[in-house]
């Protein structure tokens, strides 16, 4: 599955983590999470701040950086 987010999903591969594991930790189902991911759908603010906090990490503006926001 193609993702426009790069960040994320560096920070998924450094905790061995699959977008599954992260729907499933954040409460949301897996067609929702793969929208997410491919950017067919944005991402909610206690979406956001959900995986930030599952994630460790307070820098949310890098971990969500697009891929077609970067010119």
């Amino acid at each position: 599955m193609k993702s426009i987010y790069p960040n994320l999903d560096e920070a998924l591969r450094s905790r061995n983590m699959t977008k599954l594991q992260l729907a499933d930790a954040i409460g949301i189902s897996k067609h929702s999470i793969y929208r997410r991911f491919r950017g067919s759908a944005e991402w909610k603010l206690d979406e956001m701040i959900t995986v930030c906090t599952f994630l460790e990490t307070k820098n949310a503006a890098e971990l969500f950086l697009r891929l077609d926001s970067i010119t």
